[in-house]
């Protein structure tokens, strides 16, 4: 019923507004795009079909790893890239405002990963919350313990006095996750289990659905986890690297199975939060590997079937990620590089085909299907089914002749969204699928153009 009478609210109160109509830069290319009013005029009445209220249960997840250039693995305070010892929170709070805000912008991300330990909250918390909040006020954001050696904490004591003042802090944040320990590799699975049991004893004022637990070994056998009936409230995480497999795998099916089987059963409940590889040109193992291309169809090397295959896998089950990592200086993984410091940091995206790699992954961006052989006779957009939808929809179209396609979404004021396809396709009929996990309830337009065709159409997101 909620839903039934916040659909008529969004009809009732989004049509005034057709009118303020404004120009858009189109992130993707950097030219101008929008609908005009008469574009949203004409297509105010179209049908709006039955409400399909399904979610993946992690699937929100469009996250990023903020790291330390070092590596996350420190005995002494963690210093995130563009962080340094001499930071305030002020200063701190205005490095966050401009990395998250950008790494939104660029990447489509709406969570992010952040480092503790002992010696960070110990000595530099003051500063380091500046960071914090900051990504707090914009997203979601996972706190995780990072053990500097033997994938344990060196000294118990003052571990849980770390969980205590990050708890004490943040654990009424509703945006904040918990993540208890990075790679427990150090720990048997049944005293991890025990551990884990512990801490969620210990901070019963956080949700365990805000506690977030790797599996066993480096964050490889979720089932050794998920499988202990205590811990079925909580979240579960997965980590995979192609550097887990030696030789390693050289097909997109291979690493497919091969998250898969890390996973197991417990796919509803589990984020991968590390999965990585190269987006700049670097070495691994004496051999020097150039800028990948991570387009499908291609004939490549084994980072980019790993790259592939688990976005593949992830998309499938609809698992949120937490890509590794987002900022990393001098890693040639980091999906961003950094130029500047404090307010004049600037980002930029090295490999855009690593982005849309991710974004497949992410369920932002889908592999478009040819869904008939049959040749249509005319130029053809089918309403989006379901609609309304939540949070994901399809999106239907024919081609009597092989085009250059592009498929845009608008917002209410006809903004660009998001560019979800922009490629040359041969004649046929297609189906797209479009997660909007991200965007807000609200009324919004999608048009095709291809060839001298141009339609528009109206589809409803009901969260």
């Amino acid at each position: 019923m909620k839903h039934f009478f916040l659909f008529l609210i969004l009809l009732v109160f989004s049509f005034p507004i057709y009118s303020q109509t404004k120009m858009m830069v189109n992130k993707s290319n950097g030219t101008t795009d929008s609908l005009s009013p008469s574009d949203i005029e004409s297509i105010k009445g179209s049908a709006t079909p039955t409400v399909d209220g399904n979610i993946s249960t992690t699937g929100s997840f469009y996250g990023v790893n903020w790291a330390d250039a070092r590596d996350n693995f420190q005995s002494g305070v963690l210093y995130l890239s563009g962080l340094s010892s001499t930071d305030t929170y002020s200063s701190a709070s205005i490095v966050a405002d401009s990395v998250i805000s950008q790494m939104m912008s660029l990447l489509g991300s709406n969570s992010v990963r952040m480092p503790i330990n002992e010696s960070t909250v110990s000595s530099y918390w003051s500063t380091y919350t500046g960071a914090i909040d900051i990504a707090l006020s914009k997203g979601k954001v996972v706190l995780c313990y990072w053990a500097a050696n033997n994938g344990k904490p060196a000294n118990m004591t003052n571990f849980w006095n770390m969980w205590t003042t990050v708890v004490n802090k943040y654990g009424a944040d509703t945006n904040c996750y918990f993540e208890p320990i990075n790679e427990p590799y150090g720990y048997s699975a049944t005293d991890l289990c025990n551990m884990y049991y512990s801490w969620i004893t210990t901070y019963t004022s956080v949700s365990q659905s805000r506690v977030i637990l790797d599996g066993s070994a480096t964050a490889q056998n979720v089932p050794a986890v998920g499988g202990d009936p205590r811990l079925n409230n909580c979240l579960l995480a997965v980590h995979d690297y192609s550097f887990f497999v030696s030789p390693p795998y050289t097909t997109e099916a291979e690493w497919s199975n091969h998250i898969a089987g890390y996973v197991g059963s417990y796919s509803s409940r589990t984020i991968c939060t590390e999965w990585g590889y190269p987006c700049s040109p670097g070495y691994k193992n004496s051999i020097y590997y150039d800028y990948i291309d991570y387009s499908p169809g291609l004939t490549s090397n084994f980072f980019y079937y790993y790259a592939r295959g688990v976005a593949t896998q992830l998309h499938s089950w609809g698992m949120g990620s937490f890509y590794w990592p987002g900022l990393r200086d001098g890693d040639w993984y980091s999906m961003t590089k950094k130029s500047g410091s404090g307010s004049s940091i600037t980002l930029s995206v090295p490999n855009a085909s690593a982005l849309a790699n991710l974004k497949r992954a992410w369920g932002m961006i889908t592999s478009v299907k040819r869904s008939s052989n049959d040749l249509p006779a005319h130029f053809n957009l089918d309403q989006n089914y379901p609609n309304p939808f939540n949070p994901v929809t399809t999106i239907s179209f024919s081609l009597p002749s092989k085009s250059f396609v592009s498929l845009k979404v608008y917002d209410s004021l006809g903004r660009e969204v998001i560019t979800i396809l922009s490629e040359e396709l041969p004649a046929g009929t297609y189906s797209k699928q479009w997660n909007a996990a991200d965007l807000p309830s609200g009324i919004y337009f999608y048009r095709l153009q291809a060839g001298s065709f141009t339609e528009t159409k109206k589809l409803v997101l009901l969260k």
